[in-house]
């Protein structure tokens, strides 16, 4: 709050979670990988975000939230893509 009872928020134009082309990239990158592997390419290609996040003003606690919706739509696609799998072989089967 500000002095003048006013409320601060802060406006994110574009949210992570709603750009497709970044989920279908992480979960394209993820699909392919386990363990280890995953997380350090998670890690990585998060810290760039955070970076570009961070270069355009943005509070840690709006980060935060922004990676967590992030994240929370990877794996939405990524169970998506999985379903998808186990229809196609159950029609295949069928």
């Amino acid at each position: 709050m500000t002095g003048d009872g006013a409320v601060m928020i802060e406006v994110i134009p574009f949210p992570l979670r709603s750009r497709v082309h970044l989920v279908r990239s992480f979960a394209d990158d993820l699909e392919t990988l386990n363990g280890e592997a995953a997380n350090l390419l998670w890690r990585s290609r998060v810290k760039q975000i955070v970076a570009e996040l961070r270069a355009a003003d943005l509070g840690d606690a709006a980060i935060r939230e922004e990676i967590v919706a992030l994240q929370w739509a990877v794996q939405g696609e990524l169970q998506e893509r999985s379903l998808a799998r186990v229809d196609a072989e159950s029609v295949a089967r069928a």
